[in-house]
C-alpha cells in the first residue's frame, strides 16, 4: 500500500511539475530573446560612442581655431575659400550640363515629330497594300506583315 501511495505521490508531483517546467521553458525563451536584443543594443551604444567621439575631436579642432584670435580665423576662411571654389566650380560645370540636356531636347523632339509622321505614312502604306494584296488575292507571309 506504501508503494502504491508513493506512486500516486510521485504521479500528483509530475502533474504539478509538468505545467510548472513548460512555463520556466517559455520563460527562458524570452529572456534569451531579451539578452539577444541587450547585445545588439549594447553594440549600437558603442558604434554611437565611437561616432560621438570622432564628432568631438573635430569640433574641438574646430573650437581652437575659433578660440585662436591670430590664425584661426584665417585658417577657417582658407577652409570656407576651398568650399565655395568647389562650389562655384560645380555650379559651372552644372550649366555646362544644362546647355547640353537643352540641345539634346531639341534634338529629340525633332526626332519625335519626324517619328510620328513616319509612323503615319507606314500606316497609309500598310492599308493601301493590305487593300491591294487583298484584292489581288495575295497573302503576304507573316513574318513582313505588321
Amino acid at each position: 500500500m506504501a508503494n502504491d501511495d508513493l506512486k500516486k505521490i510521485g504521479e500528483l508531483v509530475k502533474d504539478a511539475i509538468r505545467p510548472l517546467k513548460e512555463l520556466v521553458e517559455v520563460l527562458k525563451h524570452k529572456v534569451d530573446g531579451q539578452e539577444i536584443f541587450l547585445h545588439t543594443t549594447a553594440a549600437n551604444v558603442r558604434s554611437i560612442k565611437e561616432q560621438q567621439s570622432v564628432l568631438n575631436e573635430k569640433l574641438d579642432t574646430i573650437s581652437e581655431d575659433l578660440n585662436d584670435p591670430k590664425n584661426g580665423l584665417k585658417r577657417l576662411n582658407k577652409r570656407m575659400d576651398a568650399l565655395w571654389e568647389q562650389v562655384e566650380k560645380n555650379t559651372a560645370d552644372l550649366e555646362g550640363v544644362d546647355e547640353k540636356l537643352d540641345s539634346q531636347l531639341r534634338i529629340l523632339k525633332r526626332i519625335e515629330s519626324k517619328f510620328e509622321q513616319n509612323d503615319d505614312n507606314t500606316r497609309k502604306l500598310d492599308k493601301r497594300l493590305k487593300t491591294t494584296e487583298a484584292q489581288l488575292g495575295i497573302s503576304p507571309p507573316p513574318e513582313l506583315t505588321l
